[in-house]
């Protein structure tokens, strides 16, 4: 049973990687923010009943975790998870030897993280660009997140060159100091480069243009001209809590692959297939047989997450009360046999 509880103050989105603080409930506008459809659909889904399911049918959690426990299990996806649950999978991690772990991550975020793994390169927080940009290349599929970066960063002074699903011979140019869009980045105090997914009309061009774009500013920035990439790192608390309590990388899942489970949270909708997801919102058979509710952070649970160009820790609230188990506690009731 849960009762929502009104906020007295403003509180921090917990279902995206922006995290805007001053958001308002029942008032998806504050302060500079745009109104945002993300956070009004997320407090919508939120508020109605988090149920068990096997299959088709709706279940008890405890029928639910029972019919987990059943499974064999080999790997553990992780879907975008606030700072604290993120530690905690990591810190459980090391007692279950037998089981492997992965992210969900898509094809653009394992590129780029592999990139600035390799390169390093310039990047810029959300707080840069919106003080000192004068040009901003916005390179990624329109979003929540893509529109509200765009109206946070709109002021008189900046010029918006739109490079979503631009092909490669279009990057090239830039990177090869040729094409309208160079003369514009040229006369720039600071150019800014707003990646994600979409960059390219031809998802299988995002290595090489990637690649070819970091290079790029990096040898502009190191001539005198500023250029820099903004880039929201949908798996920064995941890594973070790895390096520091595993010491080690945490790989995406190889494209195709089923996982046993899936942790989820309402930081982002989940669509990996797997036997079971625990956490986040219900997908529907299509992605997993069972689905098991847990209590969210940021929303149930008080805790932490790196905004997702990584220049803070975001504080996340409790705004509502719940019944449901936090998502480390699910997971050891389905895996107990695995502990050693």
């Amino acid at each position: 049973m849960s009762g929502t509880v009104a906020p007295v103050k403003p509180i921090v989105c917990p279902f995206c990687l922006l995290h805007c603080d001053g958001m308002t409930i029942g008032q998806a506008t504050a302060g500079s923010y745009l109104k945002c459809e993300r956070f009004e659909d997320g407090v919508r889904r939120i508020r109605q009943p988090q149920l068990a399911r096997i299959g088709h049918e709706t279940v008890t959690l405890t029928q639910a975790i029972d019919a987990a426990s059943q499974i064999h299990a080999r790997t553990v996806a992780i879907s975008p998870l606030s700072l604290n649950e993120s530690r905690d999978l990591a810190n459980y991690s090391a007692n279950v030897s037998s089981l492997r772990w992965f992210t969900t991550a898509g094809d653009f975020d394992a590129v780029a993280a592999s990139i600035d793994s390799q390169l390093g390169g310039i990047r810029s927080t959300i707080g840069d660009v919106k003080r000192h940009a004068d040009v901003i290349v916005m390179a990624a599929a329109p979003s929540s997140e893509t529109r509200q970066l765009r109206g946070w960063f709109d002021r008189e002074e900046v010029t918006f060159i739109d490079a979503c699903g631009e092909g490669i011979q279009w990057w090239m140019d830039l990177c090869s100091d040729r094409g309208r869009a160079f003369e514009v980045v040229e006369t720039a105090k600071l150019a800014a480069f707003v990646v994600g997914p979409g960059i390219t009309s031809d998802p299988a061009d995002t290595l090489a243009v990637l690649d070819q774009l970091n290079r790029w500013s990096v040898n502009r920035t190191l001539s005198g001209k500023r250029t820099s990439m903004l880039r929201i790192e949908n798996f920064g608390n995941i890594h973070t809590a790895w390096r520091t309590h595993v010491n080690s990388t945490i790989p995406p899942i190889p494209s195709g692959a089923i996982a046993d489970f899936v942790m989820a949270s309402i930081l982002s909708d989940c669509d990996q297939r797997s036997q079971v997801q625990i956490g986040g919102f219900d997908p529907g058979q299509s992605v997993c047989e069972i689905f098991i509710p847990t209590a969210a952070v940021g929303w149930h649970l008080a805790g932490s997450s790196l905004r997702g160009d990584g220049s803070v820790a975001m504080p996340l609230q409790a705004v509502d009360s719940t019944e449901l188990m936090p998502l480390i506690d699910v997971l050891k009731s389905c895996l107990v046999s695995l502990a050693r």
